[in-house]
């Protein structure tokens, strides 16, 4: 295996490809981090917006961080890419344990207009912008473009 880089509409995406080993060849092993190695990378008090697309295992990578009561890290802003995990194939629980996780966290979804959790239980929007009740964060702007909306 090695990391490829995706293609240029993509700046950032990354792949696994299978490689083949030849006598010439080095080849070197790719060793995997959790999102908590990630987190205990960050100083304490510092802001943290997380972007995550990881092709459907954002409920998997998130999993020990949203079952924390207690969580090490104030993680204000999370955009997740939800098209691939809330069809259930990736994300068995996507309703019962993801979903219920970002709920009882204390984090509102957007898309990108405020919506329901029985909303995103029923639909699969592609995108998801999560945002935590403590965020220092201008919701007045999100609940306006939502009026909008519902004004079209």
């Amino acid at each position: 295996m090695k990391a490829n880089q995706s293609e240029a509409y993509n700046p950032g995406g990354t792949e696994m490809i299978e490689t083949k080993a030849t006598n010439d060849i080095t080849t070197d092993t790719i060793h995997s981090i959790t999102f908590e190695d990630i987190l205990d990378l960050v100083p304490e008090n510092t802001p943290i917006a997380l972007k995550m697309d990881v092709q459907g295992y954002e409920c998997k990578a998130l999993q020990k961080f949203l079952s924390l009561k207690e969580k090490k890290h104030f993680i204000p802003y999370i955009f997740i890419e939800l098209v691939l995990i809330c069809i259930e194939i990736y994300c068995p629980g996507y309703k019962t344990e993801f979903l219920k996780g970002l709920k009882e966290s204390g984090y509102i979804p957007y898309i990108p207009f405020i919506v329901s959790y029985e909303h995103l239980e029923v639909n699969c929007p592609f995108n998801a912008f999560f945002v935590h009740k403590d965020a220092i964060f201008p919701l007045h702007i999100l609940h306006k473009i939502n009026n909008e909306f519902d004004e079209l």
